[in-house]
């Protein structure tokens, strides 16, 4: 990256902020609207990976909670 700024190379750039985003609309939509907004097909498939079989837990200390199955 940093080749690429030294020899005004272009550079491009994403930066996804996912707290909550993917859980406050029905996955099924957003990816149609995705889509629909000609983003590349591989972001598309990335993106609906991402929101397949999600797990999650907490860990304090040593100590995990029990996985929550999204």
């Amino acid at each position: 990256m940093s080749d690429s700024l030294d020899e005004a190379a272009r550079l491009d750039a994403i930066l996804i902020d996912f707290s909550k985003a993917f859980d406050l609309v029905p996955h099924d939509r957003l990816l149609k609207k995705v889509t629909a907004s000609g983003v590349d097909s591989k972001v598309v498939i990335w993106i609906r990976e991402f929101l397949t079989d999600r797990s999650q837990r907490v860990k304090v200390g040593r100590h995990y909670s029990e996985k929550v199955l999204e």
